[in-house]
């Protein structure tokens, strides 16, 4: 199944993947929680690997003559093949957790190891909120950070809508998906001292209304910062300040299409006006970074020109938090405007002129 969808019960009787269910929350999980990692949780797993044990406590089990560069040491760590387990041989240790070995089949209930009684139980027609490796997720972004370095994590996941005219439960879930990990996140982040990292994420124009407001047309992706924004402020103890800004993509579609009607095919004032309003609701205009691409654009947007973006930054300038471009030195992928230059062409000269403002 996919790392977090929410599906019938009736749907599916069993599911292959690496790590463990953290919603509905797993033994294993549980073991996690309660004891941190790496821990020795026997019970749990005979081997002690998805309960968190190492390789090297497991005395007789033909999966510990493992190899490979980088021994498992905490959620998330491992890398494709770093592992590859013993037993019948080829079994991967993945970035969620370790595959079954080959001598132990995880599907079939043992006393003493994972249990003999269903953890819950499931009525036919039940809908079952199913999330797999948020913290992995979280654990590998901190170590980015902690390794690597950077002004912090934002997320540019643009796909959460797709189902939203085909499983109306599977979309309410996926909505939720970025607010998910922004919590726990931002949780992480301030347990290792990083707290000052910023996460921001990046939703199209029209992620605070719904319902064709400000003239606009009607997309799928209509209201994703809301869901994720009502997320955050219900579920973390930052409230709304979790979150350090949120990017607007202003571009990538003919303002014409966004907006029927229009009087050009990029984006004017009214538009703009329209986005800081409908975003008000939701979060202050401190944390509101409005996106430029002022060049050739992807699929059927088009850019102004630098005289008209620069009046519409002078315009913004003490009413959002700040502007942003995508992307400097990326090369133009096709558009109204022709290729051969980034799509980030007039980017230095519009930001030296926001700079100076």
């Amino acid at each position: 199944m996919p790392k977090d969808r929410a599906r019938d019960a009736t749907q599916y009787r069993g599911a292959n993947g690496h790590g463990y269910m953290t919603e509905p929350p797993s033994r294993q999980f549980e073991a996690y929680e309660a004891n941190g990692w790496p821990n020795e949780v026997a019970e749990y797993d005979p081997h002690g690997v998805a309960a968190g044990g190492m390789y090297s406590q497991c005395d007789g089990c033909s999966s510990r003559e493992w190899y490979g560069p980088n021994p498992w040491s905490a959620p998330g760590t491992a890398r494709a093949v770093d592992f590859v387990m013993g037993g019948a041989g080829d079994n991967i240790l993945g970035v969620c957790g370790a595959s079954p070995s080959r001598d132990n089949d995880y599907n079939q209930p043992l006393p003493g190891h994972w249990g003999t009684e269903a953890k819950t139980t499931y009525k036919a027609g039940d809908v079952i909120d199913v999330a797999w490796c948020v913290d992995d997720v979280v654990a590998m972004l901190v170590e980015l950070l902690e390794t690597v370095g950077g002004d912090g994590i934002d997320f540019d996941w643009e796909h959460l809508s797709e189902y939203k005219d085909i499983d109306p439960g599977l979309h309410a879930q996926q909505r939720l998906i970025v607010g998910k990990v922004i919590v726990a996140l931002k949780d992480a982040l301030v347990a290792k001292g990083l707290g000052d990292r910023i996460i921001s994420f990046t939703p199209r124009y029209n992620a605070f209304w719904d319902g064709g407001a400000y003239g606009s047309a009607q997309f799928r992706t209509d209201g994703e910062g809301i869901d994720v924004v009502g997320y955050v402020s219900e579920n973390s103890p930052y409230g709304v300040d979790a979150i350090d800004y949120v990017h607007f993509m202003m571009y990538d579609i003919n303002a014409q299409e966004g907006f029927p009607g229009a009087p050009e095919q990029y984006f004017v004032q009214e538009h703009y006006d329209a986005v800081i309003d409908s975003s008000l609701q939701y979060i202050p205009a401190s944390k509101m970074v409005i996106g430029f691409e002022p060049g050739p654009q992807a699929y059927t947007g088009v850019s102004g020109g630098v005289e008209h973006e620069k009046g519409i930054i002078s315009y913004l300038n003490g009413k959002v938090g700040g502007i942003m471009f995508w992307a400097v030195n990326e090369g133009a992928s096709g558009g109204p405007n022709g290729n051969g230059q980034t799509t980030g062409e007039n980017s230095v000269a519009l930001a030296n002129y926001a700079a100076a403002l």
